[in-house]
């Protein structure tokens, strides 16, 4: 079947568009663009929920199956972070607020000074 000359929407077709690209095209102009965008994006997220339904019951189904445990599927491994130390401030000069949590170098408010007068009572 060939469409020699047919125009939809202001892009002209190739001759040899399929009848049903041409059937389309026609029922897409007569849509007002916001809704022909909302409705695609509520056809999405259907069928993204559709697809992340099927991927939850079929990862049920493998748990179930072979008698899972969340240590199977969750161990800690490689690309995994270790717990940091706190990084709460340890020391604080009480005039002016600053504090420093003992990492890193000294800051120069407390050069020369003892530690012990600046330290966090927690």
């Amino acid at each position: 079947m060939k469409y020699a000359d047919k125009e939809v929407g202001g892009v002209q077709l190739p001759e040899d568009a399929p009848s049903w690209l041409i059937q389309l095209a026609g029922s897409v102009q007569s849509i007002p663009r916001a809704e022909f965008s909302r409705q695609i994006q509520a056809f999405t997220r259907s069928l993204e929920q559709r697809w992340r339904d099927t991927a939850v019951n079929e990862a049920k189904r493998l748990v179930a199956a072979y008698d899972l445990q969340p240590r199977d599927l969750f161990s800690r491994g490689a690309g995994t972070r270790k717990a940091t130390a706190s990084k709460d401030a340890k020391y604080m000069d009480p005039n002016t607020g600053k504090s420093w949590n003992g990492r890193g170098r000294r800051p120069a408010w407390l050069s020369g000074k003892d530690l012990a007068e600046f330290q966090v009572q927690v």
